[in-house]
């Protein structure tokens, strides 16, 4: 294979991920998971962080404290999200997540499986297998790529 064609099916592989995003979406989001993508996806990190700083999760989500400061004050606002002080050094701000936040979480995590789950269910299990050889290979070299 040529490497523009190499190229070519690479960006289609690339906006297929991105139009992909669009459909895991749950279909009916309560009013209560009435979130951002961003705010979502600040949600989701902040758990699996545990109580990062806000450096910490500026880095994490490849944001600039401006943006995320903003995201942050209206998670804080609508009670997902708590700013603490460091208790070992009183300059660094943690975020943590809230009840409500952690159960709004667990929400769209619930549903968007649910939704995963659904769209996996049309594939018969020819395509479900070329499907699942073709997602670890992508998570393979993922994780080749990542730094150590």
């Amino acid at each position: 294979m040529s490497d523009a064609a190499r190229e070519a099916i690479m960006a289609e592989v690339s906006e297929l991920f991105r139009a992909l995003g669009k459909h895991l979406r749950p279909r009916h989001r309560p009013a209560e998971l009435d979130l951002t993508l961003g705010q979502l996806e600040c949600l989701h990190t902040i758990n699996r962080l545990g109580s990062p700083s806000m450096s910490e999760l500026s880095l994490e989500l490849d944001l600039p404290p401006s943006s995320l400061t903003g995201t942050i004050d209206r998670l804080v606002a609508a009670g997902r999200v708590q700013r603490e002080d460091d208790p070992d050094d009183r300059r660094i701000v943690r975020v943590r997540l809230t009840e409500q936040g952690r159960q709004e979480r667990e929400l769209h995590h619930q549903l968007r499986g649910e939704r995963v789950m659904e769209l996996l269910s049309a594939l018969n299990d020819e395509k479900l297998r070329q499907l699942h050889a073709s997602l670890s290979l992508i998570i393979e070299a993922a994780e080749r790529a990542s730094p150590k």
